[in-house]
C-alpha cells in the first residue's frame, strides 16, 4: 500500500485524536505537576521558581495568539501544532542541562508557550471534529494522570533527564495524531476569515469582560498548580505519593468529561463560570485552613482537576457562543493569552507572598480573589445558541 493511501485511511480516525489528547496531556501533566518541586530541588528559591514557572505565560502572550492567528490565516492548524510540538521536544532535552535562572526562564518560556499554544487548537479540533467532545477529551485526562504520576516517580527515583526525555518522546505520537486529524473550521478561505477574526474580538463587551475574568481565575489556577505539590510535600508527603494524589485527582474528572454532552449545553456559560469560580474558592479556603494533610489531600483529589477542566470547557463554550466560527481559534488563543498574563502577574506575586508569609496566607488571598471574580460574573452576558459538546 502506498503512502498516499495509507494517509487517507489514517486521516480522521478516532485513534489519531486519541494520540493528540493522550500524549499532549502527558507532556502537560509531567511539566505542570512537578516543575516547581524540580526547580526548588535544584536550589532555586521560591521567588526564582515563581519567575521561571511564569515564563511560559510571559512568552505565551505573544506565541499563543500568534499561533491562533496562523491557524486561522493559513487554515493549517495541524501543521502549526506539529511544528510547535517539535520545538517542545527539542527544548525539553536541553532543559535539565541548565542551572542559570535566565536560561531556565528562557527555556521554560519557549517550551511552555509552545505547548500551551497547541491546547486551544486541540480543543477546537475536538469540538468541530467527527467525534463527541467528551470521548476525545477524556484521553487528555488519562494522559495528564499518567504524566503526573510518572513525573513524580521520575523526580524522586531517577536523574532529572528522565523527566524531560519522557516529555520529548511523548511529543512524537502527538505529532502523528495531528497528522491524522481533520482540520477544524468551516472550510472558508483564509482571506475570507482573517479580517473578522481580528476585528470582532474587542467589539464584544462580554468578551472583554470574560478576558478579565480568565485573567484572575486562570492566574489563581496556575499558581495553585505550582503550590499544591509544595503544600503537600510541606505536610511531609513524599514526591512519589504527591504524583499519585495528582494522578488520582485527574481521574475524578472522567465522568464529567464523558457526560459533558448532558449538562454543558444545557446550562449557560455564565452559570457554569459561577460554578467553576465557587469550586476554586472552596478549595482555596480549605487549603488555607488545613492543619493536617488529609483535608488538603481530599480536596486536591475531589476538586482541583474538576475545577480546571470545567474552566477549560467553559472557555470553549463561551468563545464559541460569543464569536463567529471563523474567529473561534483566535478567540480561544486570546483567552489563553489572557490566562497566561494572569499567571505571570499572580504567580510572581504569589511567590513573594509565600516568601514573606506562609502558604496558608497565600491561599487566603487566592480565596479573596475568586470571591471578587464572582462579582465580575454578574454583568456577563453570553447566549446559549450553539451546542458544542453534543
Amino acid at each position: 500500500m502506498d503512502k498516499g493511501k495509507l494517509r487517507e485511511r489514517w486521516k480522521g480516525r478516532y485513534a489519531g485524536y486519541v494520540m493528540i489528547f493522550f500524549f499532549t496531556y502527558i507532556m502537560v501533566g509531567a511539566l505542570a505537576s512537578v516543575l516547581s518541586v524540580y526547580l526548588t530541588g535544584i536550589g532555586k528559591s521560591v521567588s526564582q521558581m515563581s519567575l521561571i514557572v511564569s515564563a511560559s505565560g510571559i512568552f505565551g502572550l505573544g506565541v499563543v495568539p500568534l499561533a491562533g492567528y496562523l491557524c486561522d490565516r493559513l487554515r493549517r492548524p495541524r501543521l502549526v501544532c506539529i511544528v510547535l510540538l517539535a520545538g517542545v521536544g527539542s527544548l525539553a532535552l536541553v532543559f535539565p542541562r541548565c542551572r542559570a535562572v535566565w536560561a531556565l526562564f528562557l527555556l521554560q518560556g519557549i517550551l511552555g508557550s509552545f505547548l500551551n499554544a497547541t491546547l486551544p487548537v486541540s480543543e477546537q479540533l475536538a469540538a468541530s471534529g467527527p467525534y463527541r467532545y467528551g470521548i476525545l477529551r477524556v484521553w487528555g485526562t488519562l494522559g495528564f494522570a499518567l504524566g503526573a504520576q510518572a513525573a513524580g516517580i521520575a523526580v524522586e527515583h531517577f536523574p532529572p533527564e528522565a523527566l524531560f526525555v519522557m516529555i520529548a518522546l511523548s511529543g512524537l505520537p502527538a505529532m502523528a495524531g495531528y497528522a491524522a486529524a481533520e482540520n477544524a473550521g468551516n472550510g472558508r478561505k483564509a482571506e475570507d476569515v482573517s479580517a473578522p477574526s481580528r476585528a470582532l474580538l474587542l467589539r464584544s463587551p462580554s468578551f472583554v469582560l470574560y478576558l478579565a475574568i480568565t485573567f484572575l481565575l486562570s492566574g489563581c489556577a496556575g499558581l495553585n498548580t505550582s503550590c499544591v505539590p509544595l503544600m503537600l510535600t510541606g505536610f511531609g508527603i513524599p514526591m512519589g505519593a504527591v504524583g499519585t494524589v495528582l494522578s488520582v485527582s485527574t481521574l475524578v474528572e472522567i465522568p464529567m468529561l464523558l457526560f459533558s454532552n448532558r449538562f454543558m449545553d444545557s446550562f449557560s456559560a455564565k452559570s457554569l463560570m459561577v460554578l467553576t469560580t465557587i469550586i476554586f474558592m472552596v478549595q482555596f479556603t480549605i487549603y488555607a485552613l488545613a492543619v493536617s494533610p488529609w483535608p488538603a489531600v481530599s480536596t486536591v483529589i475531589l476538586l482541583k482537576a474538576v475545577a480546571s477542566t470545567l474552566m477549560m470547557m467553559v472557555n470553549l463554550k463561551t468563545v464559541r457562543n460569543l464569536l463567529p466560527p471563523q474567529a473561534a481559534t483566535l478567540g480561544l488563543s486570546v483567552v489563553s493569552a489572557s490566562s497566561s498574563l494572569g499567571v505571570i502577574v499572580i504567580q510572581n506575586l504569589g511567590g513573594h507572598i509565600m516568601e514573606a508569609f506562609r502558604i496558608r496566607t497565600l491561599y487566603v488571598v487566592m480565596a479573596a480573589v475568586t470571591a471578587f471574580v464572582l462579582v465580575l460574573t454578574v454583568p456577563l452576558r453570553v447566549d446559549n445558541r450553539e451546542k458544542v459538546f453534543g
